[in-house]
């Protein structure tokens, strides 16, 4: 069973909601990011170009949700699923993870990286049924 699980994600059939803050505004209120990401040998997580050697494709799908003057909370859906893939997409267009000092962000509103799984469905092992485990927006406050 648990071997089953385990290979749903290696396939990337899991299907996961993330919710995040980002510093600034993203430049269009529903995007998408697909390019090449690669881990150097310093393990730092990068974008690339396709011919890069270790290179893998990075896909990350979002929808603002709300905004004020310097943040705004995003959903996120990703195709794809990369170390570090939402961080360096959303520091590469310039609107780094809120609290993620590594990936560029000046602001910390919540002393803590602002990037939340909010939503993961699997097909359970055996009945084949998908079942959805949900959480709760722990940065709602900053945007009432």
């Amino acid at each position: 069973s648990k071997l089953k699980i385990q290979k749903q994600f290696s396939k990337q059939t899991v299907k996961r909601k993330n919710l995040a803050i980002v510093d600034g505004k993203p430049y269009s209120e529903i995007g998408k990011n697909e390019n090449y990401i690669v881990e150097g040998r310093d393990l730092v997580v990068r974008e690339c170009k396709k011919s890069t050697k270790g290179s893998k494709v990075a896909i990350t799908n979002w929808k603002v949700i709300a905004n004020n003057d310097h943040h705004t909370l995003v959903e996120i859906f990703i195709e794809t699923g990369r170390r570090n893939q939402i961080r360096v997409h959303f520091s590469g267009i310039k609107c780094p993870i809120s609290g993620d000092k590594k990936f560029g962000s000046n602001t910390n509103p919540f002393r803590r990286l602002c990037l939340h799984a909010q939503e993961i469905s699997i097909k359970h092992p055996i009945t084949l049924e998908e079942i959805t485990f949900s959480s709760t927006n722990p940065f709602e406050k900053l945007f009432n």
